[in-house]
């Protein structure tokens, strides 16, 4: 995925009311922790030395043991270890990385459909956030922020510099709490807006019609769970209607997952048309994917729409129609990622 998401939620436990607390002081508490992370480490770094694949790994051990015991202002000892976990990821690749459990959790949410916050996709860029699709029926819909817009202030905490990450995290909350956000419109018009968040909808396909020339047009904005299906639902209902042609519009469409881009394609191809083929890391073994729709749902002719934020699944899709001849590719060049992801769940 590209650096492409919605507003990212938080959560804290509170504590019970009527609950008494018989904890240690928290300086037992920490002297314990620390005793059982270096211990930890002891004994991890006895095991791994046995594997030559590690021998390194004695300075990620020493490193932290050092911290640990030094550091004038000591880390909280998951905290560090998330970060190694994080450096471990950062250099495979440009799109690899380490989901901590709330991110991993925000991730799982709007893949299942929704959520709960304002309603935008935003991109982090030099200028601030970038407002690139707002859902329908959202808040910040209602308070008609629009794509283009940039968001430079949410609450008292300026954007620039700010990853969407962590803005996701300000922007996401409690049903019926409210943020402030402060937005400069693409003509240079600052507004400073109090939206009250409430559950949005992640909707796949929020423009679907014929319009006045006589076209089908489907607007699609991630590769969802299930999306190809409806994909192919829709293009049925359309060609009932007879449309000149239709649209199928990738702009701002950051992907999703594989298998939704390989039904997508089999809506328009023939079947057993190659869709794309996946290598591993030495390009020992390599993964075909061929359209198994029969028949296709939609036959008449295909236009792509993309932009630079059409990302991962949306080039796989463009690609094959194009590649087959299936469809004429129009618009900006599109992101350029070349990669496939999968989800490692930890222990």
């Amino acid at each position: 995925m590209t650096d492409i998401k919605s507003e990212t939620a938080i959560g804290a436990a509170k504590p019970h009311p009527e609950r008494a607390d018989h904890s240690p002081p928290p300086r037992a508490v920490g002297m314990v922790a620390l005793a059982l992370m270096v211990g930890l480490l002891v004994v991890s770094a006895a095991w791994i030395a046995r594997d030559k694949r590690f021998k390194g790994s004695r300075i990620l051990t020493a490193a932290a043991i050092t911290i640990m015991e030094e550091a004038f202002t000591a880390p909280a000892p998951d905290v560090m270890f998330r970060a190694g976990a994080a450096g471990l990821t950062a250099d495979l690749d440009p799109f690899s990385g380490y989901l901590p459990p709330a991110e991993f959790g925000w991730f799982t949410e709007e893949a299942e459909g929704e959520y709960v916050g304002i309603g935008v996709e935003i991109s982090a860029s030099a200028r601030g956030l970038i407002v690139v699709h707002v859902f329908p029926r959202s808040p910040a819909g209602a308070a008609m922020v629009r794509p283009g817009d940039r968001i430079i202030r949410i609450d008292d905490v300026s954007t620039f510099g700010m990853t969407s990450t962590e803005a996701a995290s300000l922007m996401r909350g409690r049903v019926a709490s409210d943020v402030e956000i402060e937005v400069v419109t693409p003509t240079g018009e600052v507004r400073s807006i109090t939206l009250v968040r409430d559950r949005v909808e992640v909707t796949a396909f929020p423009i679907v019609g014929i319009s006045r020339s006589g076209a089908a047009y489907i607007r699609w904005t991630q590769f969802s769970a299930g999306s190809g299906d409806q994909l192919a639902a829709l293009a049925a209902d359309l060609a009932i209607q007879d449309p000149t042609g239709m649209i199928l519009d990738l702009r701002g469409n950051p992907g999703g997952i594989l298998d939704e881009a390989v039904a997508a394609a089999g809506v328009f191809l023939p079947p057993d048309q190659l869709i794309c083929r996946l290598a591993d890391r030495d390009f020992a073994t390599q993964i075909e994917y061929r359209a198994v729709s029969t028949p296709p749902a939609f036959s008449g002719p295909l236009v792509i729409v993309c932009d630079e934020a059409s990302a991962s699944a949306s080039e796989i899709l463009a690609a094959a129609l194009w590649e087959a001849g299936r469809a004429v590719v129009v618009g900006r060049r599109t992101f350029g990622k070349g990669w496939v992801q999968s989800i490692l769940p930890l222990d």
